[in-house]
């Protein structure tokens, strides 16, 4: 093996393979020279920094695309999160949660709004709770401005608004939740059905009345324009039909305000020309200011026939079923 040694090169700063050992010849340079053909030349600027140019430019490259994968992840986080919260807040407000049957009830909505100042692109409301046999029903499902409904039973009732947003996601659920109390007081009578399309009719007699006479309260001679007198003077002892119900499942209701003395009695008649063939369970049920007294439950099988379902006594309000 053949070593030369460029001139000024330290001794010292040699490694040299044993003599006489095989391999390639090797020739080592000094610092700030390069070997060309087996000889060492002087570096040129360019050659010295070759290297160093492209470290630098491996790490300016690998910071730049660690930098990048970094905020493209950000920004797709954030995207991702902004996407599925929405930008609408729905408000449900009314004038007091504690309504009255048989009273409209007004639900505000114009208080929602969108962070993003946007506009809505659809409400809904939902009535998703009444009670068991209660027909109540929202006269708008669709406005963002307001709703109403009237509870027809004592019970527990609650409202659902839900919003979307102009990007057509939906807002968190607001709910309301309502109380419904009878009025100032007195006696309700209210009759439920099981089968709609069997139209079911409720009549009160007054004490001592006959069937479809003015002393039997129906909806033939007593509805709230065009009443019947009662009892003495005054009119807070006169029956009112409130509610008549043909095609649905009922509630039909009969109130008096302050009745006098005596034993009413209760009947439910089977109105002709029904689409329902067999039996139609129904219920009748007795409020005293607001507070349920007593249930009666009967069943309807033939046509027109007249059921005799109980009799309710004043003042007592005690109720026997028949």
């Amino acid at each position: 093996m053949t070593l030369r040694i460029p001139p000024g090169l330290p001794l010292f700063g040699l490694l040299v393979a044993a003599a006489g050992c095989p391999g390639p010849k090797v020739v080592l340079c000094a610092t700030g020279e390069v070997e060309v053909d087996g000889v060492c030349v002087e570096a040129e600027e360019g050659d010295a920094d070759t290297d160093a140019d492209s470290d630098a430019d491996s790490d300016a490259d690998s910071d730049t695309d660690t930098d990048a994968d970094t905020d493209t992840d950000t920004d797709a986080d954030t995207d991702a999160d902004t996407d599925t919260d929405s930008t609408a807040y729905a408000i449900i407000e009314t004038d007091s949660s504690i309504i009255v049957v048989d009273s409209l009830v007004t639900l505000d909505a114009s208080e929602s709004y969108d962070t993003a100042g946007e506009s809505f692109a659809s409400c809904t409301w939902t009535l998703t709770t009444r009670p068991s046999r209660s027909a109540a029903a929202l006269s708008s499902t669709t406005s963002c401005s307001r709703s109403t409904f009237t509870p027809d039973l004592v019970g527990d009732y609650t409202v659902e608004l839900v919003i979307r947003d102009s990007r057509g996601i939906d807002s968190a659920p607001a709910t309301l939740d309502l109380v419904a109390e009878e009025g100032s007081g007195g006696l309700a009578i209210e009759l439920t059905w099981t089968q709609a399309g069997d139209d079911l009719d409720l009549h009160l007699l007054n004490p001592g009345g006959s069937l479809v006479t003015d002393d039997d309260c129906y909806y033939g001679n007593c509805t709230v324009t065009e009443g019947l007198e009662w009892g003495g003077t005054g009119t807070s002892d006169n029956p009112t039909l409130v509610l008549d119900d043909i095609p649905g499942t009922g509630p039909e209701r009969i109130e008096i305000e302050a009745p006098a003395s005596g034993i009413y009695t209760v009947y439910v008649h089977d109105y002709p020309g029904s689409s329902v063939d067999g039996a139609n369970a129904f219920t009748v049920d007795f409020y005293w200011g607001g507070v349920l007294i007593d249930s009666v439950s009967g069943s309807a099988d033939v046509e027109d026939e007249y059921y005799a379902v109980a009799e309710i006594d004043f003042p007592s309000r005690r109720v026997s079923p028949l």
